[in-house]
């Protein structure tokens, strides 16, 4: 035994030496152990050897402290401070919140770290800590897209991938367990030996029963025994033992200063100051971290307690008066306000009962820390604070508002607009400054109300004399399409567009040119869908330059979707893709992240009427719609009902009406109703149940033909040029129709270009799998027996499929005549 026992080594068994040092040769280690098991000590005392053997190697590390998927990303970002751009980029992508989000980060880190050869390790630990599903689905997801030199390594108490993902990730992943970090008999003896402590075998038996090899339990029984000098092996609460030989022999003021900071789960030498507000701070903690197993540093200087020695330290702090437990949260608040960590200062000042504190938090936050997350804890804060202490804090009154927007309770809404006003009544200190960009913020929330009512926006507009410098959401709200947005009156598109002209210069001239752009927007728009295409085209060119001026990249992703849909006319193969691909190029540049999904909406309507389902990204195809701003869900689901006709899914799309019909007129999109209804007597057509069909298409061209709207029958001609013949004939708006056809006629020549020349593959004339199968063989003087034959079909369903091939290639005369208008067209095409 040595003459010195020490406990301060750290003491790592060689079967677990041998399993650390694998880690570099695996892209995903996993280490899951329970609590105690030193699952972080292990990977310290791994981070040192690796550091020392391969210099050049970077360890980014991050502890989960909370059960917040913001949090995490925010910590990321900033583990992330040696790469400021890639940190910056991440704060703009979010956390993400689908597959797609994860490419996209993938992406960004692979170019992160494109000229990088030495390897990146990233070790996140406490992953048990955040409870959402998804959390675990997004570490599989970005594990299955990593760049060659990063490896993560991962730390929890709980299992992070299920079985089947651990399948998938096969021989990729070094999983590390509380197998190899239990210490067996002969490494309790090793490790007392180490630390220079006399323990026989006997009793290394005994303390391997005990413990169950739970280093951190063997840790304090080894404390226990230099406090005592006797060995002790009944089994005790660890939380008590870690109390008995860790915390009281501490003197007083060292247990203190270990309460007090045992507040934040890490703090750096700083913020404990900022907390102890004594000349000894940094002596106590120099000196505790030195002599405590418990008490680790990181390489950027923050602190953190094992999880035991903060539960006991937590303990201790409860049991201090209320007042002084008060005073040190509300210390804690203020140095989280100091670092603009608004929603940690306001969970402290709801610790010690500090209101004012909390509203002064949400006030200075600006709406942007407090997301749907937290949307509940704030709801809870407007329900429970007196009213009295709400009536001094008119900017916070304001951050309510737009939460109970969000939550959609418009009634508190109102509540707090009216709070708001008493507020600004008894208010002395505001500027007039201060006091007009408040004032002007209710007035914008407000508006929100009459969203997509144009003039009933500007009511609210023309009172705002200035705004807050607030970054604010995309105009468009996600929808690459602004006459989607703002038509939604039957017979007034016409009135829209003027109240779209007079009302948005108002609204640009207030919010520093939020929207620019929309008005010319919507009237190429319009323009388009009365196939008036080169006034349309006028309108893009205008948009365009006003959005490149004002890097309004919501209208411009807008305008751009309106080129796109132009060039499908102009039967250009690359330019319905090339607009979208460069636009996604330019928000990519400009860390517009969020806008992404927007833009894949566009791509996938482009190639849903072009029939490329490949080509649709597979969120969209599968109809996850995570990704979309709540407002537009209803636009989200008509792009995925086209995508579901381009499928040939026929009863998916009539099933969807019951409930899609009543959101698209809540929400007052009244194109959404209009392509609803052709997209559901597409569908009802295709399966047989053409009366029904026809009472959809003629409700469809009722809603569109007071607004003169053709395309939206033109872009699904291939689906309804048949009925829409059938109500002409019925004296179903015969002119109107007659335009429609001839428009329909220049949209599929067009189209037959692109699938020309883009994809080698020929027009379908909206033709199904099937029908195009029997509509080449008769093409090639197969008869009806021959058919039926060749695909196993009965000859009287061959005579049908003949007739809607007929119907749909608008196929008339005699048979003979028909097959050989069949074979030229087919042939030709």
């Amino acid at each position: 035994m040595s003459q010195y026992p020490h406990l301060d080594d750290i003491y790592i068994s060689g079967r677990l030496r041998q399993r650390l040092e694998r880690i570099a040769g695996f892209p995903v280690t996993t280490v899951i152990a329970p609590t105690g098991y030193g699952k972080t000590t292990a990977l310290r005392w791994w981070k040192k050897k690796c550091v020392k053997q391969t210099p050049d190697a970077v360890v980014i590390s991050q502890t989960i402290s909370a059960d917040s998927t913001t949090d995490y990303w925010s910590g990321l970002c900033r583990a992330l401070r040696d790469y400021p751009v890639l940190a910056g980029q991440l704060t703009a992508l979010g956390f993400p919140k689908s597959r797609e989000d994860v490419a996209l980060l993938s992406e960004l880190l692979t170019a992160a770290l494109s000229e990088t050869t030495a390897p990146v390790f990233y070790i996140l630990d406490d992953i048990h800590c955040i409870t959402d599903s998804w959390f675990s689905q997004f570490l599989f997801q970005l594990t299955q897209s990593l760049p060659e030199p990063l490896h993560m390594i991962l730390l929890s108490r709980s299992r992070i991938f299920d079985e089947a993902d651990l399948f998938r990730l096969g021989g990729a992943t070094l999983q590390i367990t509380a197998d190899d970090l239990r210490l067996t008999q002969d490494e309790i003896c090793g490790y007392a030996a180490n630390c220079g402590l006399s323990l026989e075998k006997t009793q290394a038996g005994q303390l391997a029963r005990v413990s169950e090899g739970w280093i951190a339990l063997i840790y304090l029984m080894f404390c226990s025994f230099l406090q005592r000098r006797e060995w002790r092996f009944e089994t005790l609460d660890i939380l008590e033992l870690m109390e008995q030989v860790v915390f009281s022999p501490q003197p007083e003021r060292r247990r203190r200063f270990l309460s007090v900071n045992s507040l934040p789960d890490g703090f750096t030498l700083e913020q404990a100051a900022a907390l102890w507000q004594e000349a000894d701070c940094a002596g106590l903690l120099d000196a505790l971290s030195h002599e405590n197993a418990f008490i680790s540093r990181s390489d950027n200087g923050v602190y953190r307690y094992h999880y035991m020695l903060r539960q006991v330290a937590i303990r201790s702090f409860k049991r201090l008066p209320e007042a002084e437990q008060a005073q040190y949260q509300a210390r804690l608040a203020r140095w989280h306000m100091g670092q603009k960590e608004y929603v940690q200062a306001a969970l402290c000042f709801e610790e010690c009962g500090d209101w004012d504190g909390i509203l002064e938090a949400l006030a200075l936050d600006q709406s942007t820390s407090f997301d749907a997350e937290r949307f509940g804890l704030v709801v809870g804060w407007a329900a429970a604070c007196p009213e009295e202490i709400l009536l001094r804090h008119p900017a916070a009154l304001v951050a309510f508002m737009l939460v109970f927007f969000y939550t959609r309770d418009i009634p508190q809404m109102l509540r707090f607009k009216t709070l708001f006003e008493r507020s600004m009544e008894q208010n002395t200190t505001l500027t007039r400054t201060e006091r007009e960009q408040l004032e002007g913020e209710v007035q914008l929330r407000l508006s929100f109300l009459a969203f997509n009512s144009i003039s009933g926006m500007s009511v609210y507009h023309r009172k705002i004399r200035a705004l807050m410098p607030y970054t604010r959401n995309p105009w468009c709200q996600g929808s690459p399409s602004v006459i989607m947005l703002y038509h939604s009156e039957c017979g007034r598109l016409d009135a829209e567009n003027a109240e779209m002209g007079e009302c948005m210069p108002i609204y640009h001239a207030v919010s520093n040119e939020h929207g620019s752009g929309a008005a010319s927007i919507m009237q190429g728009e319009t323009d388009l869908m009365r196939g008036r295409l080169t006034d349309a085209e006028i309108q893009y060119h205008t948009a365009r330059q006003t959005v490149e001026r004002t890097k309004e990249y919501s209208t411009m992703i807008a305008s751009e979707f309106l080129a796109a849909r132009l060039a499908i006319f102009k039967g250009d193969p690359d330019a319905p893709y090339t607009h979208l691909a460069r636009l996604r190029d330019t928000l990519m540049g400009h860390r517009q992240y969020r806008q992404i999904p927007t833009v894949e909406l566009a791509q996938a309507w482009i190639s849903a009427l072009l029939r490329q389902t490949g080509e649709i990204p597979p969120w969209i195809r599968s109809g996850d719609a995570r990704r979309i701003y709540p407002l537009v869900a209803p636009i989200y689901q008509i792009i995925v009902g086209q995508v579901l006709l381009a499928k040939e899914e026929w009863s998916a799309v009539v099933a969807r009406k019951g409930e899609l019909a009543p959101a698209c007129e809540r929400a007052r999109f009244l194109l959404c109703t209009i392509y609803l209804r052709i997209q559901t007597a597409a569908a009802l057509d295709q399966l047989g149940r053409r009366a029904a069909a026809m009472k959809e298409l003629t409700a469809a061209l009722d809603l569109a033909m007071p607004d003169g709207l053709l395309l939206p029958f033109a872009e699904n001609g291939d689906f309804v040029s048949i009925q829409l013949r059938e109500l002409q004939k019925k004296g179903v708006w015969p002119d109107r129709i007659d335009e429609i056809l001839a428009l329909i006629g220049l949209y599929r020549s067009g189209k037959k270009e692109i699938l020309r020349k883009r994809f080698g593959t020929n027009e379908t004339y909206g033709l199904t799998g099937r029908e195009l199968e029997v509509a080449r063989l008769a093409a090639q003087r197969g008869t009806v027996k021959e058919i039926a034959s060749a695909l196993h079909l009965s000859e009287n369903t061959v005579k049908t499929h003949l007739r809607h091939v007929y119907e749909k290639m608008n196929i008339s005369g005699t048979n003979q005549n028909k097959r050989s208008a069949l074979r030229k067209a087919l042939t030709e095409n």
